[in-house]
């Protein structure tokens, strides 16, 4: 299975990933809000989640925090997206919820190394 959710709200942002991984020859599935992330997430039984960590209504933490408390979802990776810096993501201690992380702007490829890692 090849499939990965992608919860974004920034419609430009979710395109450009989206069809980077396409490309790749992932099946994307794109959420734009954290309120249905996990949802979504449920149905899909991905391999890989990418989680925006700023989602407007709520947060990508908390989504992220909503799903590993699910003992069908617990193990499916989550990796942070985000514009903060890792450094910052760190202070937080977000590693019981994120198995790693993705700066933006997003550098495709170490980005595209980093998603293979997770999806053998």
């Amino acid at each position: 299975m090849r499939k990965i959710v992608l919860v974004e709200d920034n419609e430009i942002n979710a395109k450009l990933i989206r069809d980077f991984l396409k490309f790749k020859g992932y099946d994307v599935i794109i959420v734009a809000s954290g309120l249905d992330a996990k949802e979504i997430v449920l149905k899909e039984l991905p391999k890989l989640i990418l989680m925006d960590i700023q989602l407007f209504g709520m947060s990508g933490i908390e989504a992220a925090k909503s799903i590993k408390e699910d003992p069908i979802l617990k193990n499916i990776p989550i990796i942070a997206v985000s514009a903060f810096s890792k450094e910052k993501l760190e202070e937080k201690d977000l590693s019981e919820f994120f198995i790693d992380y993705v700066e933006k702007p997003i550098d495709f490829q170490s980005f595209g190394l980093k998603i293979e890692k997770f999806m053998v």
